[in-house]
């Protein structure tokens, strides 16, 4: 597969190595949602997915709701969330509880019953997009909020936050390597679908937990989304054609090489995540109102 680099802006000597491997992923499973599915996140053999509600641009119209659904597309009765949501995006869970973003807020509920068990308002920093979310011990989150261009690190047992030193290009999804202890953006030059560059991949060195370093700069992709681990290298999603479909990024996170671009034909796949026992990966179709659980196939 052929792909025309952007410019790439990196404080590494990166080198592009590109498969020539067609469906590196298959379709494994497919369901429809019905709404906007934002993020999908696979816990033990589940699925929590954020619905933002029948309109897809954060506004508080009370209809967006956080669902947890079992692996053959069928809800789980069990789980209700007890608070009204508005347009929830990004997720995390950390011990029983499930932390989801609605755009100025960040709430956890009980993973059983969806009782809330968490909730801290950031609208007083100006936040009216956070954005996605992931935890890095057990007591601090990290969110991204896309319209400060800003990350927050937020202490979950005092229910404070402080911002991180960094300047980012609207930071979007959110993975963290608990082992190097790196922090890996995907966020974009412009918010919007622009040519090929756009994209921009940082990886972040956590030195104490307000102090990064910047280890990683790239740029690819025409607009990137979602950003998750699978089996040692990130797989970062780009909107690409809104026709079309999205592809999905491979870099091995060791060499920092774009190893794979695949389309997916799939539209609109925003948050996603990875499960490597399982080895397939679970993503939202925003724009149709579908889920995909994808298997990644042994050619490689």
């Amino acid at each position: 597969m052929k792909i025309k680099l952007g410019v790439i802006a990196a404080l590494f000597s990166l080198t592009f190595v590109f498969a020539n491997e067609s469906s590196l992923w298959k379709v494994d499973t497919k369901f429809s949602f019905g709404e906007n599915p934002e993020s999908v996140l696979i816990y033990k053999n589940s699925l929590f997915i954020s619905d933002m509600g029948k309109d897809s641009r954060r506004v508080r119209t009370a209809d967006g709701n956080l669902v947890r659904m079992n692996l053959d597309g069928t809800q789980v009765s069990s789980f209700k969330v007890s608070e009204t949501l508005h347009s929830p995006m990004g997720m995390a869970v950390l011990g029983n509880i499930i932390y989801v973003v609605d755009i100025d807020r960040i709430l956890g509920f009980s993973v059983k019953s969806g009782d809330l068990r968490f909730k801290l308002d950031l609208s007083a920093e100006g936040a009216t997009f956070l954005n996605d979310i992931v935890t890095i011990d057990r007591s601090h989150l990290l969110v991204s909020a896309t319209n400060l261009q800003k990350i927050f690190l937020v202490n979950i047992k005092h229910g404070k936050y402080t911002e991180l030193d960094v300047s980012l290009s609207h930071p979007n999804g959110l993975a963290y390597d608990s082992v190097e202890k790196i922090l890996y953006v995907a966020g974009n030059k412009e918010h919007a679908l622009k040519e090929y560059g756009n994209g921009e991949l940082t990886g972040l060195q956590l030195n104490g937990l307000n102090k990064p370093k910047k280890v990683l700069e790239m740029s690819f992709g025409k607009f990137i989304d979602g950003v998750a681990f699978h089996k040692g290298k990130l797989l970062v999603s780009d909107w690409k054609d809104f026709e079309k479909g999205a592809s999905l990024f491979t870099i091995d996170a060791t060499s920092r090489k774009i190893v794979a671009e695949e389309d997916l034909g799939i539209k609109g796949v925003a948050d996603f995540s990875a499960n490597d026992v399982f080895n397939k990966i679970y993503l939202p179709n925003l724009i149709d109102g579908e889920i995909y659980i994808l298997r990644r196939s042994n050619k490689r």
